[in-house]
């Protein structure tokens, strides 16, 4: 499906984006998708179709229905069109409109996941590491083997703590907290605590079985000139 001539993966982000807002517009009025697809001057399954990734749309009739259902441009709309980072809000919505889904595409350059450890676990298993994704900014190597390895050699405690909330995550919770962490940072010699947001929410691997993905930003503004 193509959107605005633009890369698979910002398609994906923009046509979430209006599924989320054209589903908080059917909740909010009390109509169904078929009927606001009809207020919108489309067939009465367009936007059912569109949300299941079966059609296509581009820019005139993106923001015709936007107009149609009073749904108007926001600051999550507008990095989408800039390519920046998703937010933390953009994430869960894919995650709450794509639950027993594959991956979504949209933000695997923005993510790590790794498999759902095992009851006698003590450490997590990488299975993915997005290019774009904090842990990836924050190595001195973008390396999944580097990232293991500090994994690996987190405290005993440390890696306790996130086993037992990495399961949870696996059996389907979303789970958003505020943690820290010190990295040297792009080869620099200086050590520098990066704070940050870290969402962790389950998601299917590239077999198809249970997996964790961890979606981080920078909490501070101290954090964002550190990455």
């Amino acid at each position: 499906m193509k959107i605005f001539n633009m890369p698979e993966k910002s398609h994906q982000r923009y046509v979430t984006w209006l599924e989320r807002r054209v589903t908080e517009h059917c909740y909010t009025h009390q109509v169904s998708l078929n009927d606001a697809s009809k207020r919108t001057g489309n067939s009465r399954s367009f936007l059912s179709s569109l949300f299941k990734r079966q059609s296509d749309i581009g820019i005139g009739r993106f923001f015709r229905i936007c107009e149609a259902l009073s749904i108007k441009p926001d600051a999550q709309l507008l990095d989408i069109a800039e390519g920046n980072a998703p937010s933390i809000d953009e994430v869960t919505d894919l995650v709450a409109l794509r639950t027993n889904s594959p991956l979504p595409t949209t933000i695997l350059d923005f993510i790590v996941i790794y498999a759902v450890p095992e009851p006698d676990d003590t450490t997590l298993s990488l299975l993915h590491l997005g290019e774009k994704s904090l842990a990836a900014r924050v190595l001195p190597i973008q390396s999944n083997d580097m990232l293991q390895r500090a994994v690996d050699n987190f405290p005993a405690a440390d890696r306790k703590k996130l086993v037992t909330s990495y399961q949870l995550a696996g059996k389907g919770t979303c789970l958003i907290s505020i943690e820290t962490l010190a990295t040297h940072v792009h080869g620099q010699p200086e050590v520098n605590e990066l704070m940050y947001k870290r969402l962790l929410f389950p998601v299917k691997d590239f077999n198809g079985k249970p997996a964790v993905g961890v979606y981080a930003i920078p909490a501070s503004s101290r954090a964002n000139s550190s990455t």
